[in-house]
């Protein structure tokens, strides 16, 4: 098992992240499905919520599903 440091950059910000990998991704390519995976939950939780607006006002709290 190695431990390296993969560096993402963008315009006005560095993030240093340290990556140990077992599975069945190199390290260098985890950070890239982490983000993947995370965008998914993303868009799962943006048509939710678009859902919820499109409803209305309910009026009081909204009962979350259990999952």
């Amino acid at each position: 098992m190695g431990r390296r440091t993969t560096l993402i950059q963008q315009p006005g910000s560095v993030l240093l992240v340290n990556v140990e990998s077992e599975g069945p991704y190199e390290p260098q390519r985890l950070p890239l499905e982490a983000i993947r995976v995370m965008r998914e939950k993303l868009s799962a939780l943006k048509t939710a919520a678009e859902a919820l607006r499109a409803q209305g006002d309910p009026g009081g709290d909204i009962q979350m599903a259990d999952t």
